[in-house]
Order: structure tokens, then sequence, then C-alpha cells
């Protein structure tokens, strides 16, 4: 009887404690920290609309979302993670922005949130096939890719791999694409973020900022307190640059698909150290990607401009010199590796935008360094370029050596030949224009010169567009174009005052002692 009322005495000591809450404290260095509870009504809505191999994606999610749960403002945010995307629906099936993979992916991500819905178990799920996603080299099992990340984290790759084979993902993949369709305004990119519904667009790194504006609690979070008091918008620092994300695709209905209108081809015959051709890239092309413009066009850049080959020499000359005939090449073999424009754009971009030097006869290592450093921000192997350029392509190896056949023409199954065709057929694309270009930067549509017209380039795509309605930035543009007489531009360099020019700048190719 004595061992018993022990017993019941120690129940009775022990009670009050088996009702602390454990949500509400946590230990760190042996003390106990209390956070206050938040009402659940006064939290904020911060969702991201996203694909699994948007490589965008993966670098905000790795990186800055989970900076939500490396603090405590997860105690004030309701987070939502929608896994659509760029993704369209043809027929009944869903197509991805990259591909089968992307849209196996989204639907695994979208099984796991359903399974999962505490937000801390799916979001480390996702945060590690993000994590596979964006490693080189990429994972090529894609299964492998996921499976490798439930392992770690304990959750049963059957059951997912059960909701993916049953079809049940697909159904809940196309609830994701119904919310993604409803957005208002539509989303432009991704990662597309949204506080209380209101979309961050380009400022979507700052992300803490807006979420602790929007709490209206009692509570605010060591996060917000230690957030800066003066973050500016970053709008308008980025009024004049390509935002980091993957670009939406044009979004039609099922019923419009099959009438979907032609895409306008827009080109850009230009030189990579032409100061005018650098003032329109920055300031002016980079529009195409500030806008939904880009799903009605396809963008070429051409990067050979008044440069000339002279076949006797085998002699490339350059108007600026040997600086900018090396970056001509490394321009075009950006663009031959990633023909995606919005990838080899933005890496051009960046080096445009630098500003660099003009050093007469001579080969800056500037020029190397900074290529590099936009490589690297772009997210592109360096080292890929370098070969390219290395093997051929450039001054370090002569593909002029090349193999002929008996009529003396060029042997098309010698690599050589296949090299030195990458950087001949910018020369040949310029030379055979119609009519022929008079300086640069020379912009085309659809064929047609738009002379010095070219910085209201965007007039003229829309005017060339069948279906202008479904375009933004043509219903905010101006669609009055006048027919007149073009005039030349007071910047342009005629052909023959460029030849001239050109001859000071003599770009010889040393012939290598080895074989490609």
């Amino acid at each position: 009887m004595g061992y018993l009322q022990q017993f019941i005495f120690f129940i009775l000591v022990a009670l009050p404690f088996m009702f602390i809450s454990p949500t509400h404290s946590s230990l760190a260095n042996g003390k106990v920290n209390t956070l206050p509870p938040t009402n659940t009504s006064d939290k904020v809505t911060l969702a991201l609309y996203y694909e699994t191999l948007c490589p965008y994606c993966a670098d905000f999610i790795t990186n800055d979302l989970v900076k939500v749960f490396l603090s405590d403002l997860y105690t004030i945010v309701n987070l939502k993670l929608v896994p659509w995307g760029n993704a369209d629906i043809l027929g009944d099936e869903p197509h991805c922005q990259h591909g089968e993979d992307e849209c196996y992916l989204n639907t695994i991500h979208s099984c796991v949130i359903y399974y999962w819905p505490d937000v801390k178990k799916h979001f480390d799920f996702i945060r590690c096939t993000e994590q596979q996603s964006s490693k080189k080299p990429l994972v090529k099992n894609r299964a492998a890719m996921w499976k490798q990340c439930s392992e770690k984290l304990g959750m049963s790759a059957h059951r997912i791999n059960k909701c993916y084979t049953s079809g049940y993902g697909l159904k809940l993949l196309l609830q994701y694409a119904n919310e993604t369709a409803k957005l208002k305004p539509p989303h432009e990119y991704v990662p597309w973020v949204v506080v209380d519904n209101q979309p961050l667009k380009d400022d979507f790194e700052n992300f803490v900022k807006y979420v602790c504006e929007a709490y209206k609690g009692d509570h605010k979070p060591e996060a917000c307190k230690t957030q800066a008091a003066n973050v500016s918008s970053t709008h308008d620092k980025m009024a004049n640059r390509i935002h980091p994300g993957c670009y939406a695709s044009n979004n039609v209905t099922k019923a419009q698909s099959h009438i979907k209108p032609k895409k306008v081809h827009l080109s850009l015959y230009y030189e990579s150290l032409c100061p005018y051709c650098r003032s329109f890239i920055v300031s002016q092309l980079v529009k195409v990607f500030n806008t939904d413009l880009l799903n009605i066009i396809n963008l070429r850049l051409v990067p050979w401009g008044n440069a000339q080959y002279v076949k006797p020499n085998k002699t490339i000359i350059c108007q600026h010199g040997e600086d900018e005939c090396y970056l001509n090449t490394i321009h075009a073999c950006a663009i031959s590796i990633w023909p995606d424009p919005r990838k080899h754009f933005n890496f051009i971009y960046c080096i445009e935008n630098q500003g660099l030097p003009i050093k007469d006869n001579q080969h800056s290592d500037g020029m190397e360094a900074v290529w590099k450093a936009c490589s690297a921000r772009s997210g592109m192997d360096q080292k890929l370029i370098k070969d390219c350029y290395d093997s051929g392509y450039g001054r370090k190896a002569s593909f002029f050596n090349m193999k002929l056949d008996v009529h003396n023409q060029l042997d098309l199954n010698s690599s050589i030949t296949q090299q030195f065709s990458l950087l001949l057929q910018y020369a040949t694309e310029t030379d055979h224009l119609y009519p022929k270009h008079l300086y640069v930067p020379w912009v085309t549509v659809n064929n047609q010169p738009l002379y010095d017209k070219y910085e209201d380039f965007i007039t003229y795509v829309c005017n060339a567009y069948k279906d202008k309605d479904l375009v933004r930035a043509c219903l905010s543009n101006s669609l009055k174009v006048t027919e007149e007489k073009f005039s030349r531009s007071p910047d342009a360099t005629d052909a023959t005052v460029a030849y001239t020019y050109q001859l000071l700048y003599v770009y010889r190719l040393q012939e290598s002692p080895h074989s490609l």
C-alpha cells in the first residue's frame, strides 16, 4: 500500500510537466527558450510557384527560401509550394519546360506535399532533390535523385512511387496547374514568389522583408527584428538587366493551341566590342527577357559584325582588334553549347555589361577573367567554353589548316572542319544579308532590316505577330509605325570605312603543331 501511495504522489508531481507543448519550446545550450504562440489568422501566406529543373528555382529554394526554417520566421508564415511553373497541358498530358524528367519530378513533389503535409517535412525533401538536380554532373537516373532524399529523410519511397504509378500524382499535379493558371497577375517566370497574394516579381530574393511588413501580429520574430529597416526594392536596379529566372513560354488555351501564330524572327548582327552594340544589348534587347515578348519571338544572336575573313592569308580581321575576335569566338561557343537564348543571352549580357576597355594589338587577360566570371554567375561550365575555344574555334589552334578533298573542297567529315564551320557560319550568314548590313548593331525582323529604327524593335516585332492580344508587351507598346524612308544612323560605320579601319587590326591565327 505504501508503494501505491508513493506512485500516486509521483504521478501528481509529474502531471503538470506532461502538458507543456513541445512546439513552443526548444533546447539550446542547455536552456529552454519559449516562443510565443502565433495566432493562425495572423500568419502571412508565402507561396512559391516553381518547377523542379529550373536552375533559378533550385538556387532560390536551396539558398534563400531555406531561411524560413533557419530562423524563427516559420512562426509567422504559412508556406505553400506549387510545383508546376511554366508547364502546359496539351491534350490531357502535361508538357514541361525542361522535358519529361521535369514533369516526372514535379509529380513526385506533388505526391510528397500531399502525403507529408507538414511543411518542414516536405520542404526538406524538396530542398534535397533541388540540391541533387543542381549537382554537376546531373544525376542521370531521375528516380535515384529523389530516392536518395526519401531514404535520408525516412520517407517511404514505395508510397511515393505508388502515388506516381497509380496516376494519383498526375491528378495532384493538375490541381497545381489550375492554381498556377488562376494567378492574377499571371506569372512571368519562375521562381514566382507571392506574399499574401501580391507577387514580388524580380524582388523575390528579398521575400523576408515583405513577409515582415505583411505580418500584423503582436510577436515579431527575431528574423524581422534583424531585418534591415530600409531595404529598398531592387526593381529600379534591375530595370535594365535580365531577371534571374526561367521564363514562361507562350500560354495559350487548348482551344487556341492549334491556331497558335508563328513566332517572329528577331536577329541581331553584332560584334563584341562595339560600344553601340553593347548599349543596345544592355539597355534595349534585354527588354525581350524583362517582358513576355520572348513568348512570340525566335531570337538569334550573330557575333561577327564588321569582321572579315581573308582567305589567302588565313586571317580574320576584326574592327576592334584581337580582343574582339577572341570574344566573338567565346560568344559563338556559348551560343553553340547553350542554344537556349535565355541561357546564352544572360552570359553575353553579363560580358557586354562590363564595359570592357579596348586594347589595341594585344590580348587582354582581363577579357578572359570577365567571361569566366560571367560563366560562373550564369551557371555555365567555363571548361566547356574554354575547350571549345582551345580546340579549334580560336587563336590557339589553326582551324584553317583543314583537310581538303580531291576537288579542293572542305572535308565535312573532318572534326576541324566542323569546328571551323561554327564560327564561319556567322561570317557567311552576315555576308549573305540582303540588303547588306551597313553598320552594327544591325537588327532584322523576319529578315527585314530596321536600319536606324532598331531601338524600336518591339514595335516591329508586335506588328509582325498575328495575335497581339496574347502579348502584354505588345499591348503596352505603341504599334503605330510610319512608312518613311530609313536614314542611316549617325553612329554607323559603312562597309568601306569599316574595312579600312579593320586593316589596322589583324588577327592572324597561329597554326597548331598538334592535330585536333
